[in-house]
């Protein structure tokens, strides 16, 4: 029996100016690292277009959320049930999987949407949404859902 009663969680995503500038650090780094390596200029060439063209989606999609596949919400029922919103294909029931990373600096969920066969990934900084709904979705992450697992026989014992 759970002690734990989870009320209703929206979390509306807006674009992270944190997430942006780490994503757009790290390739800097990463293309100057590949700068130094002793290979051809044309494999080095192909790889940070490669790297600079990857980067640039993830920043599209999960830092400005301006693209179509982008998460613009979650939101957590009363009954403990997470769902995802896009703009392509509204609103999606998920399952949070067990390595999604939760810290109040730092949240990587890892969800698998009903009917996917691929997780989705949303990152949240804490200028990703309202501080409280980022607070109160990482509480239901550490304590809802995993009541929720030992209420189903999914947890460990």
């Amino acid at each position: 029996m759970s002690h734990y009663n989870a009320k209703p969680v929206r979390l509306d995503l807006r674009p992270s100016r944190r997430l942006t500038w780490l994503l757009g650090g790290a390739v800097c780094a990463a293309c100057a690292a590949i700068g130094i390596l002793p290979i051809s200029l044309w494999v080095k060439s192909g790889i940070v277009l490669f790297m600079l063209a990857a980067s640039a989606f993830h920043i599209m999609r999960d830092a400005r959320l301006a693209l179509r596949s982008s998460i613009l919400a979650l939101e957590v029922s009363a009954s403990g049930e997470l769902s995802m919103l896009t703009r392509e294909q509204g609103w999606r029931v998920a399952t949070v999987r067990g390595d999604s990373f939760v810290t109040p600096p730092l949240t990587v969920l890892v969800l698998a949407p009903e009917g996917q066969r691929l997780s989705r990934y949303a990152v949240l900084l804490p200028d990703s949404a309202d501080a409280e709904a980022l607070r109160r979705l990482r509480v239901w992450l550490k304590w809802g859902n995993q009541n929720r697992d030992q209420e189903s026989g999914d947890g460990d014992q």
